[in-house]
């Protein structure tokens, strides 16, 4: 399999590139998961209607370069009505252990969800910045399928999955609400493409899988539960810019990967939107956790300022939360009509 080469300029990666090194060790290896190579489902190579990846079939793109024609973008805005929450399994079939509190469920989702977008985020940060200068760069967006299914041993009776995709360095992949935005035009294909064959789609596969890592594959009692990005732009500037100041000299030393901050946004299936700051010199206590919901049931009547979330902070802020929620919409529309596989 061959991978296109990184473009010359503030991509940073190329044999004449200080940072470049064919032998790093990162290569090839799950971004999310560096003890395991990704050999289930390996990355996929720039291509189709102008993403640096493929999710499916070559019948299932609007390329230009195909002579196909582009479908006009339709998803609406973040408040747009999202449909009915997602019941979520709270016991086996053959148990009869009492339903538990659903606000306490939620809130417990809910942070198990913040948790594992900040441990996502900061292997994503770390393994971009070993590939960094390599013909693997990693871009600096990735996305985040998350599902639950029965488990008597966990709390609530329920186990939390998350699958994942990350993209090589390339411009294609430097826009986040324009990756989104295709991202949902794709999913939208792949559901009709495989409606008109009698099959169902799902996004980890086996067919047309948009996922490259994590828990690809779900025990048959999984449901969806939401959908959320992890980005290495901050506040602090773009991903590629910070990456290269890590490796030149300055008055106040060298700075560490793991000085970097990063940012997460999710959003689940009872209308919970959750926007992860993670910050390695935040104060001790915040775990940069905001939600759009309770994070803790018993604190459920407290005033929440983020009860609005997903209209706050800039116009690039709010245009991300716009095309995830497009992207969402559909996943929840499609994948809550039955159980995943």
């Amino acid at each position: 399999m061959t991978h296109a080469a990184t473009p010359a300029g503030h991509y940073g990666a190329g044999p004449q590139h200080r940072g470049y090194d064919p032998q790093h060790p990162g290569h090839g290896r799950d971004p999310l998961h560096p003890g395991r190579r990704p050999e289930h489902a390996p990355p996929v190579p720039p291509g189709g209607y102008g993403s640096p990846v493929q999710y499916g079939p070559r019948s299932g793109y609007d390329s230009p370069s195909a002579g196909h024609k582009r479908v006009p973008d339709t998803h609406g805005p973040a408040s747009a009505p999202m449909p009915a929450p997602v019941a979520v399994p709270t016991h086996g079939p053959d148990e009869e252990a009492p339903d538990p509190d659903p606000a306490k469920l939620w809130a417990h989702l809910r942070r198990q969800v913040g948790w594992r977008a900040t441990r996502a985020n900061q292997s994503h940060m770390v393994e971009a910045d070993q590939a960094y200068g390599t013909s693997r760069a990693l871009g600096p967006h990735g996305i985040l399928w998350f599902f639950v299914s029965k488990a008597a041993a966990e709390p609530f009776g329920l186990r939390l999955h998350m699958a994942h995709r990350l993209w090589y360095s390339s411009p294609d992949a430097d826009n986040l609400p324009t990756l989104l935005a295709e991202l949902a035009k794709v999913a939208e294909r792949n559901i009709a493409n495989a409606d008109a064959a009698g099959q169902r789609w799902h996004p980890l596969g086996p067919d047309a899988a948009m996922a490259n890592g994590g828990e690809v594959t779900l025990p048959s009692s999984a449901s969806y539960l939401g959908v959320g990005v992890t980005t290495l732009d901050t506040a602090d500037g773009r991903w590629y810019r910070l990456a290269a100041g890590l490796r030149m000299p300055s008055p106040t030393g060298y700075r560490s990967v793991y000085d970097l901050k990063g940012h997460c946004y999710v959003l689940l299936t009872d209308g919970t939107a959750l926007r992860i700051d993670r910050d390695p010199h935040r104060r001790l206590g915040d775990d940069g956790i905001r939600s759009s919901k309770p994070l803790d049931a018993d604190r459920a009547h407290w005033h929440n300022p983020y009860a609005d979330l997903t209209e706050q902070g800039e116009y690039g802020t709010r245009e991300v939360w716009r095309r995830l929620a497009g992207l969402h919409y559909i996943l929840a529309s499609h994948l809550g009509e039955g159980q995943a596989p």
